[in-house]
Formats: C-alpha cells, structure tokens, sequence
C-alpha cells in the first residue's frame, strides 16, 4: 500500500495526510496497538 499508494485511492488520500502531519509535527508517528492491548480496564 505505501509503495504504490495510487493502486489503492482512498489510502493515497490519507497517507498525504500523514506527510502534512509528520512535516508539521517532526514527532509524530503512527504506531500499531494490537486490538487486546486497545482496551479500558
């Protein structure tokens, strides 16, 4: 998906929106939380 994000059109649209925000935050990262560990005890 990243490497030929044209292939897959509405992820295109939000990984540039992931560009603007990694320019504008230099701290910003993406990270994966598996389902089980995402909840509220």
């Amino acid at each position: 998906m990243i490497k030929e994000p044209q292939e897959w059109p509405s992820f295109a649209t939000e990984l540039e929106k992931i560009e603007t925000l990694q320019i504008c935050f230099p701290d910003f990262k993406i990270t994966h939380v598996p389902r089980v560990r995402n909840q509220f005890f």
